[in-house]
């Protein structure tokens, strides 16, 4: 019921709220650049029903059983070390949200946010578990550097390289008691959270992995696809593929660490697509619509959100039950 709620209230105020911001941001120019939203598709249709029954069920220990009297494995008062730590990551891609008072991309207001809300309340209805940690990130215009929020500090939003927002993953997670973790990431952001789960440390496991339209930084960059755009010059082949900087060994490693990895994509839009990655589960969306709009219509996708904070909840769940037991 409180996820119902919540979804209901996103889509009659918040979403409608977060299109107007991406409307007048294409009046100064964002449109131009093909990661924003130019509009929301008219109809949408999927290839299939995702049917998440055929998404893994097995749940990873994540860490190595807590010695409660080791003092570093201590956390905040709240904590019961006998119980799990939900981790949700909610990785947004390029020019993704609105700014704030300050000028900075505000991934609290992103288009992923709807998303990262229904995880939160399913989860806060399995009892027992301790406080859900989180990291919203997004991109503005320097692909280099990138905006997010963290849980510890839910009122700052940071604005620095890829590298420190990794590094502070990995404080976040530090000595949690338990921790299940689950990224989930779309297109700039899909490259970010295959990026931050293979470069995490080896003891660091994951319990889902969600890739959504991915999109590589380092082929299918803002200088070599823009005049595309602008001038009908053929759009880069790295535009349209999943990143294939991701070789076939990093993408068993990804799956050696989140052995639940989700990869929807669709090849509607002529300018910007992905395709299927071979370690993950693929499905393929089908979006009406021109331009970027199929790209962005997967944040919208009722199904597809569903099958995200399904996954969540239920190895969440699972997660606990094993503990308990």
């Amino acid at each position: 019921m409180q996820r119902a709620i919540l979804k209901s209230a996103h889509i009659t105020t918040d979403k409608t709220l977060l299109q107007a911001k991406r409307i007048l941001t294409m009046s100064v120019g964002v449109c131009l650049l093909f990661f924003t939203s130019c509009g929301k598709a008219e109809k949408k249709s999927e290839d299939q029903p995702i049917d998440t029954a055929k998404v893994e069920e097995e749940t990873d220990k994540n860490v190595a059983p807590i010695d409660s009297n080791d003092p570093k494995n201590t956390t905040e008062k709240t904590d019961n070390i006998s119980s799990i730590t939900p981790v949700v990551l909610f990785l947004g891609g390029y020019t993704s949200c609105p700014r704030n008072a300050e000028g900075n991309e505000d991934p609290r207001t992103m288009d992923l946010i709807s998303m990262f809300d229904g995880a939160k309340a399913g989860v806060a209805d399995i009892s027992g578990l301790n406080e859900t940690r989180y990291l919203l990130s997004c991109y503005g215009f320097d692909p280099e550097s990138i905006s997010y929020v963290l849980s510890s500090e839910p009122d700052k939003v940071r604005f620095k390289k890829v590298a420190d927002m990794e590094a502070d993953f990995a404080m976040l997670i530090k000595d949690l008691p338990n921790p299940v973790i689950f990224v989930t990431g779309h297109s700039y952001g899909a490259y970010t959270a295959l990026k931050l789960i293979s470069g995490a440390a080896k003891e660091t496991t994951f319990a889902g992995l969600v890739t959504l339209d991915a999109i590589s930084k380092v082929g299918c960059t803002p200088a070599n696809a823009l005049p595309a755009i602008l001038g009908g010059t053929p759009v880069p082949k790295e535009c349209l593929e999943a990143p294939a900087d991701i070789n076939t060994e990093e993408q068993k490693l990804i799956l050696s660490k989140s052995p639940t990895w989700l990869n929807y994509y669709q090849t509607d839009s002529i300018i910007l697509h992905s395709s299927e990655f071979a370690s993950a589960q693929n499905f393929k969306m089908h979006y009406e619509g021109t331009g970027i709009n199929p790209h962005m219509e997967v944040l919208y996708d009722e199904a597809v959100e569903n099958s995200v904070v399904d996954l969540i909840v239920s190895k969440t769940k699972a997660a606990a039950e094993q503990t308990a037991d």
